[in-house]
């Protein structure tokens, strides 16, 4: 890993002196009628999934796949528009809602054009927020803005310094390998970082900065990938450190939990297994085999979760079996 952060090649970011030929059609400056067909079918799909009333405005491909900056690992950046003061919700709940909905399409599926990934984002449409050189209109099949080839001037030694520099945070952290649990916030944090850095820069410069640059070369490395696989790694490590079993043995038998270390969570958790087994046992189709715990709650069923929570049962589903650490307090548990 210590060749990416000192030998830095940045040729990939120099400007081409066309746009990308597998997705537009250079003789007439539009976007290829196949490539334009399947994005519309799959921004259609992508929209039927969000559930919503409110209609979408625009459909947008954006970035450097809009623009002479591509590269073969450049996104097809495709941002669905949608007017967020007619959705009912909070200015909160939209913007978590739409970011959670958006990753879980995105890691959910392989869409490509070619080496390219299609990737589906939501922007509120009445907002003015989109730094892209260039933005076409996949749904009215025209330039929204058309981008200008220029000579581009990176700051390479910018940007080589913001690399190394994360490198050096990276060393950092995982001088923390023997701390799982101090592993795992640890990464989260410098995960977050890079993706902060990245919006200020691309609010400030564009998608030219210094910050947005930087953040293309480590994605293009894999360094993203590695450190969530770390994080994960780390996680289920502190889970099963820290309580001697796993999550499926809790429901085992009480010797077993008791001898596992934790004997706080433990008895919290026998209270609230005996509890539900005693209130749910005698009841006619009642299935033991599944319990799903929300917040530390045991729910016997995904519906019962579902009712309990206000939660949709496929938003629940998706949570236990997600990685992401913030979702840590939603688990599936196996009663053997």
């Amino acid at each position: 890993m210590d060749n990416i952060f000192e030998q830095i090649d940045l040729s990939d970011f120099e400007n081409k002196t066309t746009l990308n030929p597998k997705i537009f059609d250079l003789e007439n400056d539009k976007m290829k009628m196949d490539v334009r067909d399947i994005l519309l079918e799959i921004a259609d799909d992508f929209y039927e999934v969000l559930n919503l009333k409110v209609e979408y405005t625009d459909i947008w491909l954006v970035g450097s796949n809009a623009n002479y900056n591509w590269s073969e690992y450049s996104d097809v950046d495709v941002h669905l528009l949608i007017p967020f003061s007619e959705v009912n919700m909070g200015q909160d709940m939209i913007d978590s809602y739409f970011k959670d909905k958006g990753a879980l399409w995105n890691n959910s599926h392989n869409l490509k054009i070619g080496p390219h990934k299609i990737e589906l984002y939501v922007q509120d449409s009445e907002v003015d927020e989109v730094k892209s050189g260039g933005i076409y209109s996949i749904l009215y099949d025209s330039w929204v803005r058309k981008p200008e080839y220029m000579e581009m001037d990176i700051d390479r030694k910018g940007v080589e310094n913001f690399i190394r520099g994360f490198g050096k945070r990276l060393d950092g952290v995982m001088q923390l390998k023997n701390n799982p649990k101090e592993l795992t916030n640890a990464l989260q944090g410098l995960s977050d970082y890079l993706h902060d850095e990245r919006t200020k820069g691309l609010q400030r410069d564009g998608e030219f900065s210094v910050e947005n640059l930087a953040f293309k070369y480590l994605r293009n490395k894999g360094i993203g990938k590695k450190m969530k696989q770390i994080k994960i790694q780390a996680y289920d490590k502190s889970k099963n450190s820290s309580r001697g079993s796993t999550l499926g043995s809790y429901l085992d038998s009480k010797k077993q939990r008791i001898l596992s270390g934790d004997k706080k969570h433990v008895a919290r958790l026998d209270k609230i297994a005996d509890r539900t087994d005693k209130k749910n046992k005698d009841k006619k189709g009642y299935n033991d085999g599944i319990y799903y715990s929300v917040h530390g709650v045991l729910f016997t069923s995904l519906r019962q979760a579902s009712k309990a929570t206000g939660e949709k049962k496929s938003t629940i589903q998706y949570r236990v079996h997600s990685k992401n650490p913030k979702y840590r307090d939603y688990k599936v548990i196996y009663k053997k």
